[in-house]
């Protein structure tokens, strides 16, 4: 954070918040790795604006970078991402505010939009016996090919059980939306009862892709999936949820901190195997004692997803904490440090090819380092007006 705040805030966004003068600002995530919106965290500090930034996914805390400017207030879902923000992105316990999942509101007041029998027709899966509905991941959890020839290999133990009601189940695959590629030609042609829907990418936000998403969960018997926000989304719907590990996913699975959210043993719902064919055991358990899988999964909710108790919307208390922020006192418009400006020609070496000694050694590394400087603000600057002031003063 120290070399951060040595950067020179962004004038344009200044001038752009001054003229506005917003009671609050928000952003979200804030943590990718080379936001923008760290810029505008900067501006709003400078300009002594009240500045919060709203996590926005489960994993978000975890696996895609750090906050390098610390805001007025974090909102977060629930106590174990408060620890996160604390442990690993140095925010004081006393800035970080846990509201519930806002985005999952939704999900407890949707209703399915097809019955199942015009459901299953929908998707091509062959009658309306139980289906179990596997739910892909993205690219960054599970490479399109590694996947189907996972989910072979899944269907294959499932057929191959001694529980007749496994044997014979259906299968409805349903490939994320950005890691499909793999799913054409059909993998699944030579597998009776067995069938992915949608047929090619689609928009995860287009009200039938939503619609047809929903209904897979609310009509299947059980969910499975490498490691998805969709098992959170079938939680909420009530439905048990599987995964079993694997070594080609070991590094998106265990190797990944947001994954150990889902165990039992930390609060989770997800019945987790080590083989496939424990798996396959916990399913059939699983099924034929459905009341236990939905006693887990809404303990699950009640800490991880709704904090604040599970009929109480997140969105409310997500408002009350921006609320009370809005009514704290403004913070004093914060100056750049005095020492900035000494360090700032480190940091600008230090992005120059070959390094500080590269810098060094060029003929006349003053005149460089100026025009350097010059070039690198002129083009910020230009950007900001373009891609970001402009456009906003267009709204108004």
């Amino acid at each position: 954070m120290a070399g951060e705040r040595a950067i020179p805030v962004c004038g344009a966004i200044v001038d752009f918040l001054r003229e506005q003068k917003p009671d609050v600002m928000l952003v979200s995530p804030l943590i990718d790795a080379a936001s923008e919106q760290v810029d505008w965290i900067k501006a709003a500090r400078a300009s002594g604006i009240r500045s919060a930034a709203c996590i926005a996914s489960w994993d978000n805390l975890t696996n895609k970078g750090l906050m390098r400017v610390e805001p007025d207030l974090v909102i977060v879902w629930n106590e174990a991402q408060k620890q996160e923000a604390h442990e690993y992105h140095y925010i004081p316990s006393n800035k970080i505010v846990a509201t519930g999942a806002q985005l999952f509101d939704k999900w407890f007041l949707k209703r399915p939009t097809r019955e199942r029998a015009a459901f299953c027709a929908r998707v091509g899966l062959p009658d309306t016996r139980p289906f179990l509905l596997f739910t892909g991941s993205s690219s960054f959890i599970s490479e399109s090919s590694a996947e189907v020839a996972f989910v072979r290999r899944w269907i294959a133990a499932l057929r191959a059980s001694g529980d007749p009601t496994l044997r014979d189940v259906n299968v409805l695959v349903r490939p994320h939306p950005y890691n499909c590629h793999a799913w054409d030609p059909d993998p699944l042609a030579d597998i009776p009862g067995a069938v992915f829907f949608p047929r090619r990418g689609y928009n995860p936000i287009d009200p039938d892709n939503r619609a047809d998403f929903f209904d897979s969960i609310y009509h299947s018997a059980a969910v499975v999936g490498i490691n998805t926000s969709a098992m959170i989304e079938a939680a909420i719907i009530g439905r048990p949820v599987f995964s079993m590990l694997a070594e080609e996913f070991a590094g998106t699975q265990e190797g990944t901190i947001h994954f150990h959210h889902l165990l039992p043993e930390n609060g989770g719902c997800v019945r987790i195997a080590s083989t496939i064919d424990e798996h396959v055991r916990q399913l059939s358990d699983r099924l034929k004692d459905p009341a236990a899988a939905h006693a887990e999964t809404q303990r699950f909710i009640g800490s991880f997803i709704r904090p604040h108790g599970i009929d109480r919307p997140a969105t409310p208390v997500f408002v009350d904490a921006v609320e009370r922020l809005a009514a704290s006192p403004a913070p004093q418009p914060q100056p750049a440090p005095s020492w900035g400006f000494a360090v700032r020609p480190l940091l600008l070496a230090a992005a120059v090819p070959g390094g500080i000694a590269g810098w060094a050694t060029r003929p006349d590394p003053l005149k460089s380092l100026r025009k350097r400087l010059y070039r690198t603000r002129k083009t910020a600057s230009k950007k900001w007006q373009k891609s970001v002031i402009k456009p906003l003063r267009a709204r108004r």
